[in-house]
C-alpha cells in the first residue's frame, strides 16, 4: 500500500522536508513543517473512492535525498518519458491569472536551438512531443518545427494552445495538420463568456468554437482542456462534457486539469480553492445525470495514481457507451516501459483524428470496425498537477510527462515547482 510518510518541499524556501498524509472525515491532508517557516496543511483528497484503495499497491522505491535539486532524470526515477514538453516561447497573446508559466520576457529560442533540442530528444528514444510555451502559435514557424520533428522520428506531436490564432486564421489549422501536428490540446474552460472573463480576462468563447470548426475542416484532432477552479467553472463540468459529445468526431476527448497554484498565482490558496480527483469524478457523474459514472474511471496508467484518471467511450446511436464498464482492479504498477507504451498508444490512437476511412464497399470488414472505433472514440481524462503546497516527491518519481530544459529531461512538476522558481530567484538577485 501507499506509504503515508513521504517527503515534500517548504513552499517558502523550497527546502526538502518530511511530510505525512492524515485523514479527517472524508478528507486526506498532506501535513509538513519547515523549521524556519512553520507548518503547512493542504487538502489533497476528498470523498470516495478512498485514496489508498485508488492508489493500490503503488511501488515507492528508493528516494534520492537531493530530489528535486538534481533532477535530470536520476536513477531513482520510476518512469520513462511518455511525452516530452518543449517550450518554444515564453510569449503569449493572453494574460491569464492561472498559468504554469511565470512572467518572463525571455527571447524566443532560435530555430537552430529548437532543432538541437528535437534532435537530442530523438537520440534518447523519445517519440511523443508536446509543443508548448507561453502560447506557441505566437511564433510563425510552428509548422516548420513540426515538420522537423516528424523527420526526426517523432510519432506524435501535440500543440498546446489557447486557439486564438487557429480561430483567426482559417488556413492555419490545415498548415498544422499538413506539417505533422497530430492533435491540438485546446484550452477550454467552459461554455459561456463569464467563465473566460474570469479565468482568461477576455470573452473568447466564440473563438473557441471557431478554433474547433477550423480544426474540424482540417481533420485535426482536438482535445478540450479545462482548468477547473472551484466557484468559477466547476459547475460546468457536465456542460463541457456534453459540448464535447455534440462535437464528436471533431473533439476527440476532454482532459480536465484541477487548478494548480504555481506560476503566476500569488499567495497561499485555501483548501476551498482546491478541487480533488474524487470531487471531479463525482461532479462528472452528477452533472451528466449518471450518463457517466465515477466507477468507470481508473487511475492514470503511467504516472502515480494520485496524478490522474482516465476512461474511454465510443459514440454510437447518439449515445456515449463506455468501453470499460467498471474501474480496473489493477493499478498502474506495471514496469516503467510497459506502462509508458500503453499510454503512448492510447494518446496516439484516441487523440489523433482519422484522416480517411475504409471503402464504403466493405462496411463490415475488420478495418471498417477499427475505423469506426477510432472515428467515434471519446476519452475523458484528467491530470492533477502538483504545486509547492501539495507536492509529494514520491509522486514526482512516477511522472512520465517530462520537460526538456537546456539538455535536461525533468518531471513536469519538478520544473515548475522548483527549478523555475530557483531560476527566477537567481535572475532577480
Amino acid at each position: 500500500m501507499m506509504d503515508k510518510h513521504t517527503f515534500s518541499l517548504c513552499p517558502v524556501c523550497l527546502k526538502r522536508i518530511e511530510a505525512e498524509y492524515t485523514k479527517e472525515g472524508d478528507t486526506v491532508y498532506l501535513i509538513k513543517e519547515c523549521e524556519e517557516h512553520g507548518r503547512f496543511s493542504t487538502a489533497v483528497w476528498r470523498g470516495s473512492p478512498d485514496m489508498l484503495l485508488w492508489c493500490g499497491n503503488v511501488t515507492e522505491g528508493e528516494t534520492n535525498s537531493r530530489c528535486p535539486e538534481l533532477c535530470g532524470l536520476c536513477g531513482y526515477h520510476l518512469r520513462d518519458t511518455c511525452c516530452a514538453l518543449l517550450n518554444v516561447t515564453s510569449r503569449c497573446n493572453l494574460k491569464c491569472g492561472y498559468c504554469f508559466a511565470g512572467d518572463s520576457r525571455a527571447e524566443d529560442p532560435s530555430m537552430d536551438y529548437i532543432r538541437h533540442c528535437i534532435g537530442d530528444m530523438a537520440s534518447r528514444g523519445i517519440t511523443h512531443l508536446h509543443l508548448s510555451g507561453g502560447e506557441p502559435t505566437v511564433r510563425d514557424d510552428i509548422p516548420e518545427i513540426a515538420e522537423y520533428a516528424v523527420k526526426s522520428g517523432f510519432k506524435y506531436i501535440q500543440l498546446n494552445t489557447n486557439g486564438m490564432r487557429i480561430a483567426g486564421e482559417k488556413s492555419y489549422a490545415k498548415e498544422l495538420a499538413d506539417s505533422g501536428v497530430s492533435s491540438v490540446f485546446l484550452q477550454f474552460d467552459g461554455t459561456d463568456d463569464k467563465v473566460y472573463e474570469a479565468i482568461r480576462g477576455k470573452p473568447i468563447y466564440s473563438e473557441k468554437i471557431k478554433a474547433i470548426e477550423n480544426c474540424d475542416d482540417a481533420r485535426l484532432g482536438v482535445v478540450l482542456v479545462p482548468t477547473l477552479i472551484p466557484g468559477v467553472n466547476d459547475s460546468q463540468i457536465g456542460e463541457i462534457i456534453k459540448f464535447g459529445i455534440r462535437h464528436i468526431p471533431a473533439v476527440k476527448g476532454i482532459h480536465f486539469q484541477p487548478v494548480t497554484y504555481v506560476g503566476r498565482y500569488p499567495g497561499l490558496p485555501a483548501d476551498s480553492d482546491r478541487i480533488t480527483i474524487p470531487e471531479v469524478l463525482l461532479a462528472i457523474e452528477n452533472q451528466t445525470e449518471g450518463m457517466i459514472r465515477k466507477e468507470q474511471f481508473s487511475p492514470s496508467c503511467c504516472d502515480h495514481p494520485m496524478c490522474g484518471f482516465h476512461s474511454e467511450f465510443i459514440y454510437e446511436n447518439n449515445k456515449l457507451r463506455p468501453l470499460i464498464k467498471s474501474r480496473a482492479k489493477k493499478s498502474c504498477c506495471e514496469d516503467r516501459k510497459t506502462s509508458v507504451r500503453k499510454n503512448q498508444n492510447y494518446v496516439s490512437v484516441r487523440w489523433t483524428r482519422l484522416k480517411s476511412c475504409c471503402s464504403p464497399e466493405r462496411p463490415y470488414s475488420i478495418d471498417a470496425l477499427l475505423d469506426n472505433l477510432r472515428r467515434n472514440s471519446f476519452s475523458i481524462t484528467g491530470m492533477a498537477f502538483q504545486d509547492e503546497y501539495n507536492v509529494d516527491l514520491n509522486r514526482l518519481k512516477h511522472c512520465s510527462l517530462h520537460v526538456y530544459d537546456n539538455g535536461r529531461i525533468m518531471p513536469f512538476c519538478a520544473k515548475y515547482i522548483y527549478h523555475d522558481r530557483v531560476r527566477r530567484k537567481l535572475e532577480s538577485e
